[in-house]
C-alpha cells in the first residue's frame, strides 16, 4: 500500500528526529561549560572570548542543510543567518565564523565529518591569533547538539580549556543553539531580500599583533582567508581586499587571491607615519543567489567579523640615552691644606629616550670621591644617580680636577666635571650656600585648587654667616611661597632655614617659573630653583573593585553574595548611570549606586547575588556605566559553581557480636544482645532497633526493642534473682549449721557458688560500652531457637545487620510471653 504524501514525510520526519536523538543521547560528555545563548552573548559583548559557529554553511546563509534539501530559504525561520555581536572597543558589529562539524550529511557526534578540515579550520585560526586555547570559546550550532560534541572534541584533540556550549538548560537537543538565540530576540544578521542569508569573506588580521610597537615606517600587513568545505552552494567570488589604517582605505586589491584552499593568506606592504593607529583588514564578496542568475555585490566587510580594529605605533625616531650632569662644574673655595672640605653631591640625569650604562667613576687633582652610586649603574630614561666628592688640598694655592663620568651616550662618552679649589695655610672664614631640591615637580593639579606644599631649604655650609641678599621669582605667578623659615636674612655656619612653594594653577596647560637666590657666598652668589606643573581640568575617574567575583562552589537551592565597590578617585564628580543586570543565576540584589552622584573620594557599593539552581559552571558580568571620560564602562566578570546537594549517608551496618551466631544452651532471662555501635558519615545520632522472632524470615512471634545511641535498652535484669540467691544461701547456712561436718562442707560449697552467678546475673544489666551497645531479653522459651538482627537508623536511612540465631537452654516452656 502507498501512503499519502504528508504521511511518508511524517514517517520521514519522525525516523530523522529518532536518529538525531539517538545519536545525540551517544555523544560524549566533557569538561566545557553549558551557557545560555543570553550569557554567551553578553560575555562577548563585553570583549570576552569569540563565538563559532558549527554549522553547515548552507544552514550560516539561511538555507537548508545538504540533509534537508536543496532550498533557501529555509523553512526553519529561527536557523537563519548567524550570530552577531558589537566589539566594546571598536564599536564594530561582529559575525561568528562558521566551521562545520557536518558538511552535507548527517553524521555521528563522536568525530566531525572532516576531522582534517575541521582541526585545520581551529589551527588557522589560532595561527591567527583570533583565539587561543585558553581564550574564551563559545560554540553554536541549530539546538546545541553538534556543538556540544565539537566542545568536547576540540578539549580532547585539541587541548582546549576554556570552551562553552551555547544551551540554555544543557539538556538539547531542541532547545539551544540558534533556536534559543532567535527567541531570546539577539541579533542575526539577515538579508530578505535575497532570500538567504549573506556571509562577507572571513577574513582575519594576523600581524603585527594588537599594541605593536614598529620602528621602521614600511610595515608589511599579513592577513588570512577560511573558507570551509561547502555543500551544494558556492562562495562568492572576492570582489576587493583592503587595508584601512585610522578608518580609510591605504592600500586594496582586486584580485582573489584564494584557490579552493581552506585557508589563504596575503598580505599588504605599506610605509605608515609616526604615532598611534588603528588598522584592520576588509574584504568585499559577490555572493550567488541560489537558483536566480543574478549576481548581488555586497559592501559588507569583514570587520564585521573578527576582533576588530588592532592598534599599532610606529616610532621611527631613534632611541638612544643622554647624559646630564648638574653641576657641570664646581669651586670648594679655600680649604686648609691636610684638611677635607665638605662633600658635594654630582646629579647624574639619564635625559635620553633609552637606557643610560655608566662605567667607572674616576677623578683627578687633590680631589676625592666619597660616595658613588653611579659606577656600573643602568639609568633608566628620567632616573638619576649620585656621586659625591670633596676637596683635599696638598698644597696652599689653586688646585684644579676632573670629575670623569663614561657613559654609553653616544654624544658624550666621558662627561667631566670641572672641579677648583684653593689650598690655604690658615683657615679663611667664608660662607657657602646649599640650596636642595634645585627643582620642584608639581605635576598636574586641577585649575583653581592649590598643590600640596614643595619645601626648599637653604643651608649655610661654611664657615662664616651667609646673608641671603635677595630671593627674585621670575615666570607664572601661579607658583607662591606658602610659608618660610627664612625670615632672618643672615645664616650661621651650619643653619639653615625653609620655604614652602605650592603651584594654583589659574588656566589649562604647562606653567614654568624660577626661584633665583642672591647671596654673599663668594664663589656661588646666586643659585636658581626651577618650578614647573601643569593646569588640568578637573574630572571624575572611577574605581571599581574587584573586577572579577569568584563565588566558588555554592549548593543548588543556596545563595552567596557579594560586594563590588564604586569609587569616584578623581576631582570631579562622577555620575554613575546604571547597572546592568546580569543572566540568571547571578543576580543585583542591592545596587546603590545606579543615578549616585559621587564626589571626589567618595563611594558606592553594588550587591550580587548568586542562587544556582542546578549544577553547573555560570559566568556572566555587570557592565557598570559613568560619565568617567576616560572609562565610560567598567566590566565585572562573574563566575561560580552551583553544587549539587549531598545526598544523606546511612549509618554503618551493625556487627553482632553475643550471643555467638547459632549458640545454644543460652537462658531463658537476662540474656544480653550485644553489637558493635555503628557510625554515621554524617554525624547523625543513630537508633538501633532490636527485633527476634522464632523464625529465619523475622515473621512469627516477634519482638523488638528500641536502644539510643550509647544507652542501654530498658530491658533489666530483675532484682528478684538477687533476693532468690540470698534467700538459698540463707537456707544453706542454716543447713551447715544443723547437720554433719560433711554435710555441712558440701552445702557451704554449693551455696556460695549460688551466691556468686546470683550476685554476677544481678549487677550485669548495663551491656553498653565505648565501642559496644545492647540490650538485655528475659522471657523465653526453652529449647526454642530465636533469630534476631539489629537495624541502625539515623532518622533518614537506616541499615540492618546480618540475622544470627541461639537457641535456649532446656527447662519448662514458659506459658506467657512479655
Amino acid at each position: 500500500m502507498r501512503l499519502p504524501d504528508k504521511s511518508r514525510v511524517s514517517i520521514y520526519a519522525f525516523l530523522l528526529a529518532f536518529t538525531a536523538l539517538f545519536l545525540f543521547a551517544a555523544q560524549p560528555a566533557g569538561a566545557f561549560t553549558e551557557v545560555s545563548a543570553t550569557a554567551a552573548f553578553n560575555a562577548v559583548s563585553a570583549g570576552n572570548g569569540v563565538i563559532i559557529d558549527v554549522r553547515t554553511v548552507e544552514e550560516h546563509n539561511g538555507c537548508n542543510a545538504a540533509w534537508q534539501g536543496a532550498g533557501c530559504p529555509t523553512a526553519e525561520a529561527a536557523n537563519r543567518g548567524a550570530p552577531a555581536w558589537q566589539d566594546p572597543d571598536t564599536g564594530v558589529w561582529m559575525q561568528a565564523p562558521v566551521i562545520p562539524w557536518w558538511i552535507d550529511t548527517i553524521g555521528s557526534f563522536t568525530s566531525p565529518q572532516d576531522p582534517t578540515e575541521f582541526r585545520a579550520s581551529f589551527q588557522a585560526l589560532l595561527d591567527a591569533g583570533y583565539i587561543t586555547k585558553s581564550s574564551p570559546v563559545y560554540l553554536i550550532c541549530r539546538s546545541g547538539g553538534r556543538s556540544r560534541a565539537a566542545a568536547g572534541w576540540i578539549e580532547t584533540n585539541m587541548g582546549f580549556t576554556n570552551v562553552y556550549n551555547i544551551d540554555g538548560d544543557g539538556t538539547g537537543p531542541n532547545d539551544g543553539g540558534m533556536l534559543e538565540w532567535t527567541a531570546s530576540g539577539l541579533p542575526v544578521p539577515w538579508d530578505s531580500s535575497i532570500n538567504r542569508g549573506w556571509k562577507p569573506p572571513q577574513i582575519f588580521s594576523i600581524t603585527p599583533v594588537d599594541g605593536a610597537t614598529e620602528t621602521a615606517s614600511t610595515i608589511t600587513f599579513t592577513y588570512g582567508i577560511l573558507e570551509p568545505t561547502w555543500g551544494y552552494l558556492s562562495y562568492g567570488d572576492i570582489v576587493r581586499i583592503s587595508l584601512y589604517m585610522d578608518g580609510a582605505e591605504v592600500a586594496a586589491t582586486t584580485t582573489d587571491p584564494t584557490n579552493g584552499a581552506l585557508w589563504t593568506t596575503g598580505s599588504f606592504t605599506v610605509d605608515v607615519p609616526a604615532g598611534s593607529h588603528v588598522w584592520d583588514i576588509r574584504a568585499e564578496a559577490a555572493v550567488l543567489t541560489p537558483g536566480a542568475p543574478n549576481i548581488y555585490g555586497f559592501n559588507r566587510l569583514a570587520d564585521e567579523l573578527g576582533p576588530g580594529g588592532r592598534t599599532l605605533t610606529v616610532n621611527t625616531a631613534t632611541l638612544e640615552p643622554n647624559i646630564l650632569v648638574e653641576p657641570a662644574a664646581k669651586d670648594f673655595g679655600n680649604v686648609v691644606v691636610g684638611e677635607s672640605s665638605a662633600p658635594q653631591t654630582f646629579v647624574v640625569t639619564n635625559t635620553g629616550s633609552a637606557d643610560l650604562t655608566i662605567g667607572s667613576v674616576t677623578i683627578s687633582g687633590d680631589f676625592a670621591i666619597t660616595a658613588d652610586t653611579c659606577s656600573g649603574a643602568l639609568v633608566q630614561p628620567s632616573n638619576t644617580c649620585t656621586v659625591s666628592a670633596a676637596f683635599v688640598p696638598t698644597a696652599a694655592g689653586t688646585a684644579s680636577g676632573t670629575l670623569s663620568i663614561p657613559s654609553d651616550d653616544p654624544d658624550t662618552p666621558v662627561f667631566d666635571v670641572a672641579l677648583s679649589g684653593t689650598g690655604t695655610t690658615t683657615t679663611v672664614l667664608e660662607p657657602n650656600i646649599s640650596v636642595t631640591p634645585t627643582t620642584l615637580a608639581f605635576g598636574n593639579v586641577v585649575v583653581g585648587t592649590t598643590s600640596a606644599p614643595q619645601t626648599v631649604t637653604i643651608s649655610n655650609t661654611g664657615t662664616a654667616d651667609l646673608t641671603v641678599t635677595n630671593v627674585v621669582l621670575t615666570g607664572d605667578t601661579d607658583f607662591d611661597v606658602a610659608s618660610t623659615t627664612c625670615t632672618v636674612p643672615v645664616l650661621a655656619p651650619g643653619a639653615s632655614c625653609s620655604a614652602d612653594v605650592v603651584f594654583t594653577p589659574s588656566s589649562l596647560g604647562g606653567k614654568t617659573a624660577l626661584v633665583t637666590i642672591y647671596s654673599d657666598d663668594p664663589d656661588t652668589p646666586s643659585l636658581e630653583v626651577t618650578l614647573t606643573g601643569t593646569g588640568v581640568a578637573a574630572e571624575p575617574d572611577i574605581t571599581v573593585t574587584p573586577t572579577s567575583v569568584d563565588f566558588g562552589s555554592v549548593t543548588v537551592g543556596d545563595s552567596d553574595s557579594r560586594t563590588v565597590t564604586v569609587k569616584n578617585d578623581g576631582t570631579a564628580d562622577l555620575v554613575i548611570t546604571s547597572v546592568s543586570t546580569p543572566a540568571d543565576p547571578f543576580s543585583v540584589t542591592d545596587d546603590g549606586c545606579s543615578g549616585q552622584t559621587l564626589a571626589p573620594a567618595d563611594s558606592c557599593t553594588v550587591t550580587v547575588d548568586f542562587a544556582p539552581t542546578s549544577a553547573g559552571t555560570f559566568s556572566d558580568s555587570i557592565v557598570i556605566s559613568s560619565d568617567d571620560p576616560d572609562e565610560s564602562t567598567v566590566t565585572v566578570s562573574l563566575s561560580g559553581e552551583g553544587a549539587e546537594v549531598s545526598a544523606n549517608q546511612p549509618p554503618t551496618k551493625p556487627e553482632l557480636l553475643y550471643p555467638e551466631n547459632g549458640a545454644t544452651d543460652i537462658p531463658r532471662d537476662n540474656v544480653p544482645l550485644v553489637w558493635k555501635k555503628s557510625t554515621d558519615p554524617d554525624g547523625d545520632a543513630i537508633t538501633y532497633v532490636v527485633k527476634y522472632c522464632e523464625d529465619a524470615a523475622l515473621t512469627q512471634n516477634c519482638r523488638t526493642d528500641t536502644v539510643s545511641d550509647g544507652a542501654t535498652a530498658s530491658a533489666k535484669t530483675s532484682d528478684r534473682p538477687m533476693y532468690a540467691g540470698l534467700g538459698a544461701g540463707l537456707l544453706l547456712f542454716g543447713v551447715v549449721l544443723a547437720g554433719s561436718a560433711r554435710r555441712r562442707k558440701l552445702a557451704l560449697l554449693v551455696g556460695m557458688m549460688i551466691l556468686t552467678a546470683m550476685f554476677l546475673v544481678s549487677c550485669g544489666d548495663d551491656v553498653t560500652t565505648d565501642n559496644t551497645t545492647g540490650t538485655i531479653i528475659s522471657g523465653l522459651d526453652s529449647r526454642t531457637t530465636y533469630f534476631w538482627q539489629v537495624t541502625a537508623s539515623d532518622g533518614q536511612s537506616q541499615t540492618s545487620s546480618d540475622v544470627w540465631s541461639f537457641t535456649t537452654e532446656t527447662g519448662g516452656k514458659r506459658r506467657g510471653r512479655h
